[in-house]
């Protein structure tokens, strides 16, 4: 009965660390987060963690993580898709066409 739940964990964590990586990326490159240079640094760090993280668990099979680092793991990807969501579905209000800068976060 292990193997079954390893799968599924596994898959959840591909999903995850695919999800938070394009997350982060867009977070670097987007204009429409007022970010601090920190900030985009500490995205990129994300980003390049969890692709080298995929790499790994293709390249050498790496087991899935324990539980409690899967739910940490999922809860950072909840947070941060729904972070891009929130800031695409604001750049779409009527204010932020008028505006277009990053400073009013449009």
């Amino acid at each position: 009965t292990a193997r079954p739940m390893g799968a599924v964990m596994s898959t959840l964590t591909m999903i995850c660390l695919v999800l938070l990586a394009a997350a982060a990326t867009w977070g670097v490159f987007t204009r429409h987060v007022d970010d601090t240079i920190g900030q985009r640094i500490g995205l990129s760090v994300v980003a390049i963690g969890c692709i080298a993280r995929i790499a790994q668990r293709l390249v050498y099979d790496y087991p899935a993580p324990p539980p409690e680092t899967l739910a940490i793991l999922f809860g950072v990807t909840v947070y941060a898709v729904s972070t891009v969501g929130k800031v695409i579905i604001a750049h779409r209000r009527p204010e932020c066409r008028r505006r277009r800068g990053a400073a009013h976060g449009c």
